[in-house]
């Protein structure tokens, strides 16, 4: 269940972005940042990327074809809305927002880069857009996986999200919610 009650689980990649662009939407204006404009669809299999931000023009771009649907059981996968492995749609989408929040904000010159949030955080770019992307969807579960981003942000911007972790996890294969006790959770 997420916000108004959804089960994250039994969306489709479109209704999972459709989700992500509400919630992005709604945390930008809250912010008082500018909206990006956001491009949808499904690009062939050559195109390597999932999204893509371009400062620039200050467009979103997400590929369809690229992302996964959150996983229902104990596959391989840990993809997940709201987890800290999200290469949903929606996830993607918040991913790519957190880009756009640090092109208008700069913040990525002073966010702290202890505790890694996701398993990708090659750069600070990526270090922004990640905890930017946790931020938006879940921000109880980035207090958990890193309280000095988690604090940091919570002194520049007002999430959207609530609710516990747990409760916007609370459809999410046990393996999620097992491996976030194991490992945060004191």
């Amino acid at each position: 269940m997420y916000k108004d009650g959804v089960n994250l689980s039994l969306l489709s990649k479109k209704e999972l972005f459709q989700l992500g662009m509400t919630i992005c939407k709604e945390f930008l204006t809250k912010n008082n940042l500018a909206l990006a404009t956001v491009i949808a669809k499904a690009y062939g299999v050559e195109e390597e990327n999932r999204g893509i931000y371009n400062p620039h023009s200050k467009m979103i771009y997400v590929n369809f074809t690229k992302c996964k649907p959150p996983i229902k059981n104990s596959s391989y996968s840990w993809s997940y809305p709201g987890y800290k492995a999200d290469i949903t749609t929606m996830g993607v989408l918040a991913h790519e927002t957190g880009h756009h929040v640090d092109n208008l904000t700069g913040i990525r010159k002073l966010i702290p880069t202890t505790h890694p949030v996701s398993g990708y955080e090659p750069n600070k770019m990526e270090v922004v857009a990640e905890t930017m992307r946790l931020f938006i969807l879940n921000p109880d579960l980035l207090r958990l996986v890193s309280n000095a981003r988690y604090d940091f942000l919570m002194e520049r911007f007002t999430p959207v999200i609530t609710q516990t972790w747990e409760e916007v996890l609370v459809d999410a294969p046990a393996k999620v919610i097992n491996n976030i006790n194991k490992n945060f959770v004191k």
